[in-house]
């Protein structure tokens, strides 16, 4: 069964895997040299980050208290430490969604 470790784990690789998509993607943009519709291409592909954070939220009724309260010290870790390449707003969703699932995990034990 996963545990704390493997939580923390997932929350950092899925913090650099982002980053380094991010990078790609910026770099590949910037390559391209397509002007105004590179943001409209950097707003979609924002807009679907944030999606994806929602997405998390579904799959994390399956995750065991453990593994939770690890993701969630590696999403701080990370977090404070790339805290210049991640938006404000993912933060947030992050943190919110993250400390809900905590108080669902919580309430069912009781």
């Amino acid at each position: 069964m996963a545990n704390i470790e493997h939580g923390f784990q997932r929350a950092i690789e899925t913090m650099v895997g982002g980053i380094i998509a991010s990078l790609v993607i910026r770099a590949l943009l910037d390559s391209l040299n397509i002007g105004n519709f590179a943001i409209l291409i950097s707003i979609l592909i924002y807009t679907i980050s944030i999606f994806s954070i929602i997405a998390l939220s579904g799959k994390m009724k399956y995750w065991g208290f453990m593994y939770t309260i690890g993701w969630f010290f590696g999403l701080i870790i990370m977090m404070y430490a790339l805290s210049s390449m991640i938006s404000p707003a993912e933060i947030v969703l992050y943190i919110i969604i993250t400390i809900i699932a905590l108080i669902i995990k919580m309430s069912n034990k009781l």
